[in-house]
């Protein structure tokens, strides 16, 4: 039986003697970024890569260990940590009703100190984090939910666009009607501030290219083995996006500011990186979730080339590392029909939001009454947005 904690803060002695309560929404957004990126579960490690056209150059998370994403949230963390992040003592503490309520009053008070609750407003909250009416909320559900809930409130958004390079819309792998997704990404990326840009950047050796394997077709698959000592099937590939070549640069009609950040994947010879994320056996991470949790971003819409392979593996992936994720249909286009429709489903199982550019929802500002809206919408299984309420 887990122990009935109160979650609230302990209160801080001044030093005057007089005693202070911290700010409790700082401490659940602090709590969850530090979930989603412990330095005990990942180690940084910058590398020499190439420099990117403008100049920047990516670095590079290994894993520290065979564990592979999606992680838990609290997996990693020690109870020190905990406690230091979010006033919990025990992995397995619960709230009990008064507790919970306690928090809901704080909660709502740091983000409006004029909001008051109704007693329907607490009854929806209640309802999401006790579904069971137990009279318990335990900390795993707790943390499940606010995870779900608080990128609905929090957060920016970034526009991620995925391999607008030379050999993907005119050259040795291209795209049909690749240099129509450039235009509409052009027009679609006036409404982001973060912009962030993936490349294939493969060395000449790379596993990929059907002519590094003698009497190997275009197109085909392959069984190889793979660094983490696994097999896996390689599409064979034609030869695209070799470094420092004109292939990999990116389409010279792609509009690319000195804010965006660059990415590179597939620098490893010995495994393809369809995602702009991990390679295809998971093993190494990129720099773009760090990246992204820099800029505070919550939600990610996911754009480029191509929808079946390199844009679809990118928007699984971003739902792994915690966000909320959109894949705009419009700004993108495939390899193959069939493999489309089987990437569509794998999205929309995972959660993906698949939407056109002319139905990019209006963020929804951090406020009380959206986070209540918010929790209603789970409760009753709806994916509409909130885009009215004023507090």
């Amino acid at each position: 039986m887990s122990s009935w904690i109160p979650c609230h803060p302990a209160k801080e002695q001044n030093t005057d003697g007089t005693k202070t309560n911290p700010n409790f929404f700082g401490d659940i957004f602090g709590f969850f970024e530090n979930a989603c990126a412990s330095p005990s579960r990942q180690r940084l490690d910058s590398t020499s890569e190439p420099e990117s056209q403008s100049k920047k150059r990516d670095v590079v998370i290994r894993s520290s260990h065979q564990q592979k994403p999606p992680y838990s949230l609290v997996d990693g963390l020690s109870d020190a940590e905990l406690a230091r992040n979010f006033n919990f003592f025990t992995r397995d503490a619960a709230m009990s009703p008064r507790a919970f309520n306690e928090f809901l009053d704080q909660l709502f008070h740091e983000l409006n100190p004029n909001f008051v609750p109704s007693g329907e407003d607490k009854d929806v909250m209640i309802s999401l984090f006790d579904p069971e009416r137990s009279g318990l909320v335990s900390f795993s559900t707790f943390t499940h939910k606010m995870r779900e809930l608080m990128p609905r409130v929090v957060g920016n958004r970034a526009l991620i666009v995925v391999d607008l390079q030379n050999d993907f819309v005119h050259g040795s792998l291209a795209v049909k009607e690749g240099i129509q997704v450039v235009h509409a990404v052009n027009q679609l990326r006036e409404k982001f501030e973060i912009v962030g840009m993936t490349r294939d950047w493969h060395p000449q050796d790379h596993i990929s290219f059907a002519d590094n394997h003698p009497g190997a077709q275009v197109f085909s698959s392959k069984r190889v083995n793979l660094p983490d000592g696994t097999t896996g099937d390689q599409v064979m590939w034609p030869r695209h996006c070799v470094q420092y070549t004109e292939g990999a640069e990116f389409h010279n009609e792609l509009m690319i500011s000195n804010e965006d950040f660059v990415i590179s994947k597939g620098l490893d010879s010995r495994v393809d990186s369809y995602s702009g994320f991990f390679d295809n056996c998971r093993s190494f991470e990129t720099r773009l979730r760090a990246e992204l949790r820099a800029r505070q971003v919550s939600e990610v819409f996911v754009v480029g080339l191509a929808y079946d392979y390199c844009v679809g593996f990118t928007a699984l992936d971003a739902i792994d590392c915690g966000f909320v994720v959109y894949v705009v249909e419009d700004c993108t286009r495939a390899v193959a029909e069939e493999s489309k429709k089987r990437m569509v489903e794998s999205l929309k199982q995972k959660g993906v939001h698949v939407i056109k550019s002319n139905e990019i929802p209006d963020k929804i500002a951090m406020n009380p009454k959206f986070m209540i809206e918010a929790a209603r919408d789970m409760l009753q299984g709806k994916k509409k947005r909130i885009n009215s309420l004023v507090c």
